[in-house]
């Protein structure tokens, strides 16, 4: 039981420096990917739905360049022009989905380190009773030979 969750904790602590040294990497790594994704209307019709569900969603248009990432603009980027807030320009929302969800990651990314660190801590606890637990059924099978 020690070791496998050691084993856990290890995975974790290798997960955190991995996530704090190449972060950029990873951002790089997630723009590639993306950008074979353009242009969307291109794409099968269930990555279109998700697309669109995302872009109402969120109040976005398009992965990294806007509304030039669709050959014909869905009504899922339309805005209304009164909605200064959202960046709507011409009827269409300008910032894309990428930025968006950027954003809402950075502002999350607390909440994701707090959990982790929670998380680190109660591994660290279950190893240290695990190993009481080894230390004294030793003792007792010492005592009982």
């Amino acid at each position: 039981f020690f070791i496998l969750l050691f084993l856990i904790f290890v995975l974790l602590l290798a997960a955190g420096i991995l996530a704090a040294v190449e972060g950029d990497k990873v951002k790089g790594f997630v723009e590639e990917k993306l950008k074979v994704l353009t242009p969307i209307s291109n794409q099968p019709q269930n990555v279109i739905d998700d697309m669109e569900k995302l872009q109402r969603e969120l109040k976005c248009c398009g992965l990294m360049k806007g509304s030039s990432d669709w050959t014909k603009i869905p009504d899922s980027c339309r805005c209304n022009s009164t909605a200064t807030e959202n960046k709507c320009t011409d009827g269409i929302y300008q910032e894309p989905c990428y930025d968006k969800i950027t954003t809402y990651m950075k502002s999350n990314m607390y909440v994701s380190l707090g959990i982790a660190f929670a998380v680190a801590v109660i591994l660290i606890f279950g190893m240290i009773f695990s190993m009481v637990l080894i230390c004294q059924l030793r003792k007792i099978g010492a005592t009982t030979s």
